[in-house]
């Protein structure tokens, strides 16, 4: 574990970026407003990063992790969509500063990775969740449900997160279950 120091400063710097991407767009943030923000020099913000990519990877996989900390309390209910999607829209509402600057930025694969770790591992799984479709569809259809669960979120994150966890995890089950 580093020492407090380096973790103070790491704080810091990841704390100003998130309020300045609260601000601007990702491709208008340069280090000299970040490092100000941050109240560190140039060098210091290079010996913890190579650029602003490092940072923005660091921190989309660091939640990353912190969600799958998180859900691996509901392991067992990973064969029921709506509570499992219910579990990861209580983690975007409980971080909903962060996780608003992260999906306004077109860099971020935060919602995707969520997703695709819960991809049905085998045609024989996608057949128990879904009552339609044949083996050679499996791909495009968990491509449509995948991407409409992530326009879906991030519409209901941009919106101010008015609808309760399980209400939203609800209509996202569905709208999976319609038939063709």
């Amino acid at each position: 574990m580093p020492d407090r120091r380096i973790r103070k400063t790491d704080e810091a710097i990841k704390a100003a970026f998130f309020k300045l991407l609260k601000d601007e767009e990702y491709g208008r943030i340069g280090i000299k407003a970040l490092c100000a923000e941050a109240d560190i020099n140039r060098a210091t913000f290079y010996l913890h990063y190579d650029g602003l990519d490092q940072l923005f990877y660091e921190i989309e996989e660091d939640m990353i992790c912190r969600f799958r900390e998180f859900s691996e309390r509901y392991k067992e209910d990973r064969g029921n969509r709506a509570n499992l999607l219910s579990v990861l829209l209580e983690y975007i509402k409980s971080s909903s500063e962060q996780m608003i600057a992260l999906l306004k930025c077109p860099k971020s694969d935060f919602l995707n990775a969520l997703i695709a770790d819960n991809c049905p591992e085998s045609f024989q799984s996608w057949q128990r969740l879904y009552e339609y479709g044949s083996q050679a569809d499996f791909s495009y259809c968990y491509e449509f449900v995948a991407n409409g669960c992530v326009a879906m979120i991030k519409k209901w994150v941009f919106d101010g997160m008015k609808e309760d966890t399980h209400t939203m995890a609800v209509l996202a089950e569905k709208m999976m279950k319609q038939k063709r």
